[in-house]
């Protein structure tokens, strides 16, 4: 590069302190290399040794350097863009790293399922094979049963803490094969009395109950109470009382509701739901019949019943209830693992099974009891009402508790409306029974009005449309004489009334075919 002629020394000076700045100023944008390091490293002559216009240069390089470091990524006062970049990517290969981890925790659960299920398959064939040739007596076999849950259960415990769905795995199988020993080797084998068989089923019943609460395992409560339930048909011989098959059975129960009301699981109550209701129906059909001892096991199949009322309608309740009010204590499992099976309208379902199990029961309880007692209609029909007063005033006891309490006591008070139509239909007759129920329907509709529920408007027409295709067809046929001398055009007129006044409660749309 050639100077002009003209320039003096100082203006020479300060034209390449502008340039320097336009190169520093270059390599500060550029990544961090060796060459912005020596450049960083190389000091600018001393203020003393500058010239005035060279000290004016070097001022405004220094500004143009702090605006060009307030205007990069991270600043001067930051972090260099050089970190962010690094730091992003580590995060990057961080969430890369969990998400293989979940998908090799899971292939590696299914693995392990594939590998039990393989494992279990090649046993039962090896011994088959050693049954066929002769190698394992009876006792032998139930020998090797005991110590094949032995080890399933010494492995599941030992892996808890590594392995939990492993785990989970080893210990239900160690409680099924219990469970098939005990019954081989009564029931197969003869190798033991009914009451060794039976002490051993109900201590692994227990031992399936204390490994659930320990571990906090759902599926070994599940299991329990299902081996528990089906011991007295395992060991069964033809003899035995239907009382003690009731009171066993209401005492696994019991220990399911226990745990149910410690832990909340959902899936060990509605377990316990259908397995006692179906123990029971067998019991009735298959002991009742029996003349001999018909009056003894009717009422204990009646107080088996009431217990089962009681367990599957006020502990669920009273349970949600204490959870509404504290829920840190009382709190309820998630249901986060039913985001991918079924869908919210289900899962919603799920979440509101104190509710159905409030509307099933006392159906089921009075279904049973009506085939156990042969009693008149209307007995059955004042029991309803009794029933309905019972739901009535649980509704009563919740209306003033949080929004979830609310919402249940609203439920009760619809299952006693039901209750309550259940009982008009058996005690009233004829035209009673038709005033009854448009009262009912009527009722429902203003109820509907009230609390904006589509649920109890929609019973309310049922009802109605009930009770207006009796009138179409009562009308079709034509009435005699005046109202006042012929009940049943006062029945119909009074049906017609209730539905105008219906009217005054619903939108135009549905009014209109009611006015109709």
């Amino acid at each position: 590069m050639t100077n002009p002629p003209d320039e003096s020394i100082h203006e020479r000076l300060a034209r390449l302190e502008r340039e320097l700045t336009e190169l520093r100023s270059l390599v500060e944008h550029l990544p961090a290399t060796g060459l912005e390091k020596e450049a960083e490293a190389e000091p600018l002559p001393s203020p003393e040794a500058r010239t005035p216009a060279a000290q004016a240069g070097v001022e405004k390089t220094t500004r143009t350097e702090d605006q060009a470091r307030a205007g990069r990524p991270g600043g001067a006062e930051g972090q260099p863009w050089q970190d962010r970049r690094r730091k992003a990517a580590a995060a990057r290969s961080a969430s890369l790293q969990d998400e293989m981890t979940r998908i090799l925790g899971q292939g590696e659960s299914w693995l392990g399922r594939i590998g039990i299920g393989l494992l279990l398959l090649g046993l039962a064939f090896v011994f088959k094979y050693s049954v066929d040739q002769g190698w394992l007596t009876p006792p032998v076999r139930v020998a090797f049963g005991l110590l094949l849950g032995c080890v399933l259960l010494a492995a599941g415990l030992r892996i808890r803490s590594e392995r939990m769905a492993l785990s989970q795995l080893l210990l239900g199988g160690c409680i099924a094969t219990f469970f098939i020993t005990g019954f081989a080797a009564f029931q197969l084998y003869s190798l033991v009395p009914y009451p060794a068989a039976f002490a051993f089923l109900v201590a692994v019943t227990i031992l399936a109950f204390s490994l659930s609460l320990i571990h906090r395992d759902a599926v070994l409560s599940i299991v329990g109470t299902l081996g528990g339930l089906g011991v007295p048909f395992l060991l069964y011989t033809g003899a035995g009382s239907l009382a003690g098959l009731v009171g066993y059975t209401c005492l696994v129960l019991g220990g399911a509701g226990a745990i149910y009301a410690h832990r909340g699981w959902r899936s060990l109550i509605w377990t316990a739901f259908v397995g006692g209701w179906a123990v029971f129906l067998i019991g009735h059909f298959g002991g009742v019949a029996e003349p001999s001892r018909a009056f003894l096991d009717r009422w204990a199949l009646q107080a088996g019943i009431l217990f089962a009322w009681l367990l599957f309608w006020l502990m669920p309740l009273v349970r949600q209830d204490l959870s509404a009010r504290s829920p840190g204590r009382w709190a309820e499992p998630p249901l986060d693992f039913l985001d991918g099976l079924l869908s919210r309208q289900a899962i919603g379902v799920v979440e509101r099974h104190v509710h159905l199990l409030s509307l099933f029961t006392p159906l089921l309880a009075l279904a049973l009891s009506s085939l156990i007692w042969d009693l008149p209609s209307a007995v059955w029909g004042w029991i309803s009402l009794a029933c309905a007063a019972v739901y009535a005033l649980a509704g009563w006891t919740l209306r003033g508790g949080p929004e979830g309490s609310r919402r249940l006591g609203y439920t009760q008070a619809l299952v006693s409306i039901l209750l309550v139509t259940i009982a008009v239909t058996i005690l009233l007759e004829g035209n009673t029974l038709l005033i009854a129920l448009a009262a009912e329907a009527a009722a429902l509709h203003l109820v509907a009005d009230r609390t904006s529920d589509g649920g109890v408007g929609r019973g309310g027409h049922i009802l109605f449309a009930i009770v207006g295709f009796v009138l179409l067809e009562r009308l079709s046929s034509g009435a005699v004489g005046l109202p006042a001398s012929n009940p049943r055009a006062l029945t119909d007129l009074t049906i017609i009334g209730l539905a105008l006044a219906a009217t005054l409660v619903l939108r135009p749309p549905v009014a209109a075919v009611y006015r109709l």
